[in-house]
């Protein structure tokens, strides 16, 4: 596999909060306990092909939303809670179109974080590509979130729930009116010990929020250079293993933007709770942060 890095740029306002830039002024400092910083992986990969009918010219999570990439906003939301962090880094497992993804965000400093690009030279899948990359992760822990997907949750709370309990990993789940359209996630014992499992009955149920908070040393137990998915492989592996998986409830606004119906909700929506969120405030004023290097110099361009 071959891998790269470069920097990306980054600062918005969030919410109604006055002067909360997006990596730069946030939520406090909840997140201390057993990280030195914030660290995260963006899937961004995929080929985004229910979608290309609406979005045909670049990757899905750079769709644009009241002009601005729709990565933008859940950037700006894991960001804005970790605004006491003295570096935050964020590395984009990219896929289809990638460099466009290299181009948006460059190395991180306009947005007040440091950014890292991790190449897939053919689809790695969920699970694969965070194992791509690893070797950019240098904490004991990083957030996982897929690039098309915008979930308002409480991100200290996470890691203070994961320090809590002592698990591996931890997951949000969210609550859908008809657990039957989806698989359903159990628990028992504040563990995860039931995933995807399908439900004829039509009812009410937990689902798989797709965020995560993950140690380094799961992630390193991920098969390297190989396809493999992390929703249909490992996590139903590690379950069967009796790895210590968390969960987080979460009924904060969600959408994945997969589909041109949500996509076109996304847009309708953020012209409501955008407004909030002041992104040209601070443009340009973010302190710059040095590159984390490049460990190939040629990125794929596709």
């Amino acid at each position: 596999m071959t891998a790269s890095i470069k920097g990306l740029p980054f600062i918005l306002i969030m919410r109604n909060d006055p002067g909360a830039q997006l990596c730069g002024a946030g939520r406090g400092d909840g997140y201390r306990k057993g990280i030195a910083l914030m660290e995260a992986v963006f899937l961004c990969g995929g080929m985004g092909t229910r979608l290309r009918s609406v979005v045909s010219d670049r990757p899905k999570p750079l769709a644009d939303v009241e002009g601005r990439a729709f990565m933008e906003y859940p950037v700006a939301e894991l960001c804005s809670w970790f605004r006491e962090d003295p570096v935050r880094k964020i590395v984009f497992a990219a896929g289809y179109k990638g460099r466009m993804v290299e181009e948006h965000f460059g190395d991180g400093s306009r947005w007040g974080f440091r950014a890292a690009y991790a190449y897939e030279d053919e689809p790695l899948g969920t699970a694969g590509a965070i194992r791509n990359a690893l070797s950019f992760l240098t904490e004991e822990r990083a957030f996982v979130l897929n690039a098309d997907t915008f979930y308002r949750i409480d991100y200290r709370a996470m890691a203070a729930k994961m320090d809590e309990e002592g698990t591996d990993m931890l997951l949000v789940t969210r609550e859908v009116p008809d657990i039957s359209r989806y698989g359903e996630v159990r628990t028992g014992g504040g563990l995860l010990i039931g995933w995807n499992e399908k439900v004829r009955e039509s009812r009410a149920g937990e689902i798989n929020g797709g965020i995560y908070l993950m140690k380094r040393s799961l992630i390193e137990s991920i098969p390297k250079d190989r396809k493999i998915s992390l929703e249909n492989e490992m996590i139903p592996r590690w379950i069967s293993e009796g790895v210590r998986i968390g969960v987080l409830h979460s009924d904060g606004y969600f959408i994945d933007i997969g589909v041109p119906e949500s996509y076109r909700r996304f847009k309708e929506d953020a012209k409501e709770f955008g407004k909030g969120m002041g992104f040209d405030a601070l443009q340009g004023k973010a302190r710059q942060n040095p590159p984390f290097g490049r460990t190939n110099p040629q990125s794929p361009g596709g």
